[in-house]
């Protein structure tokens, strides 16, 4: 059976720092992954225009997703800091259609432990989603901002060698050339956790590089 992955985050560019080897791995693999990115993102740059700043994101995460093989990107495009029961439920319904639509067999996204309030947000989006469709996916969940602080005792976990695809990973990257310049100085401190992210969890399971993630449904 072929696989189809459903990769859910907040963010432009949290796909490939959460997940961006496993998804170059999955498609490499002939799976079909695709991604929905929710929020809009427009607050990274709040010195340039809405539209600039939005279209500039788009366009850097269709370009990602061709490296790592993805097959589309959909961009639900709400606003994070007014994200809430009127576009929560909008959010919802979107998600539902698709899932229902796309019948993925794993499901990738944020932890709700990760400390972004964004990312706890999606987190509740695709858990509340995923009870309401009945969706028989695995759901797989991922930390951005933490080090290391998932409870590792309470979940069953899947590591996936990325070392072959690290390359890739890295190169999808560096098409966030809005996210990673002067103007977004703090995601360096996101791009050195995932690094040692990586490092060390490849370190710990006999591989170079890894990435890791808990199962929750």
């Amino acid at each position: 059976m072929q696989e189809k992955i459903l990769v859910v985050v907040a963010h432009s560019d949290d796909q490939i720092i959460g997940a961006g080897g496993t998804i170059a791995k999955y498609a490499s693999e002939d799976a079909i992954v695709k991604t929905i990115i929710v929020f809009s993102g427009e607050e990274s740059h709040f010195h340039f225009q809405e539209k600039i700043i939005v279209n500039t994101r788009m366009k850097e995460s269709l370009n990602a997703d061709k490296i790592v093989g993805g097959q589309g990107v959909n961009f639900f495009n709400f606003t994070e800091m007014s994200f809430k029961t009127k576009e929560f439920d909008s959010a919802h319904s979107k998600l539902n259609k698709i899932i229902k639509n796309f019948q993925p067999t794993k499901i990738l996204s944020h932890s709700n432990e990760d400390s972004h309030p964004g990312h706890k947000k999606i987190n509740r989006l695709v858990l509340t989603t995923i009870e309401d469709t009945k969706s028989k996916a695995e759901l797989f969940v991922f930390d951005i901002w933490n080090p290391f602080r998932f409870n590792k005792r309470k979940f069953p976990h899947m590591v996936v060698d990325i070392a072959p695809f690290y390359k890739t990973k890295i190169k999808a990257l560096q098409c966030f050339k809005s996210q990673f310049s002067l103007y977004g100085f703090l995601n360096w401190y996101v791009l050195t956790i995932m690094y040692l992210k990586n490092f060390f969890n490849g370190l710990n399971h006999k591989t170079r590089f890894a990435e890791v993630f808990y199962r929750i449904k």
